[in-house]
């Protein structure tokens, strides 16, 4: 209701030949449009548009390199001696999974993969995915006490039988 207002009072009389608020406050009043213009420098739609073709059509992609890193892989040292390697399973793994299985006897080497005696079938394993296996050397000493130790495992008899009666 007051922008009515103010443009009754913005509007000219004709018997007065000026509005209502030049009689009252001696000048015009702003109305809200005046003071939103559009900027004198701007060009028209067409032309306007037509920039912006231009604009796009030099646009060029940047160069992002190479997706893939040139970053070394980490290779442990040992992986060129070592004669078990365990290897790393690259699935979704269960709680309590171990993300390494094995180890496994090295068949053959190459530059980037393996070639392991897996369950007793040759494959050939990337080396990202292998990690060496260490196992302490058995000597006499070692052997002889583990026996002292761990008694060895007799062939067990199987339980007598048992004699069982239903009554009738």
């Amino acid at each position: 209701m007051p922008l009515v207002l103010l443009g009754i009072r913005a509007s000219l009389r004709e018997e007065f030949q000026c509005s209502s608020a030049e009689l009252v406050y001696g000048t015009t009043l702003r109305l809200p449009s005046e003071f939103f213009q559009p900027p004198p420098s701007m060009p028209s739609v067409p032309v306007y548009v037509q920039f912006l073709r231009d604009v796009l059509h030099n646009i060029r992609p940047s160069d992002v390199g190479p997706r893939q890193s040139n970053r070394p892989v980490y290779v442990p040292k040992d992986l060129s001696t070592c004669d078990f390697v365990y290897i790393r399973t690259d699935s979704v793994l269960k709680p309590l999974q171990p993300p390494y299985t094995g180890p496994f006897r090295v068949l053959k080497r190459a530059d980037k993969h393996f070639t392991v005696d897996v369950k007793g079938k040759s494959d050939q394993v990337s080396i990202d995915r292998l990690k060496p296996a260490y196992a302490l050397p058995v000597t006499a000493a070692a052997a002889s006490a583990l026996s002292l130790i761990v008694p060895p495992v007799a062939a067990a008899a199987p339980p007598p039988a048992r004699a069982v009666r239903f009554a009738t």
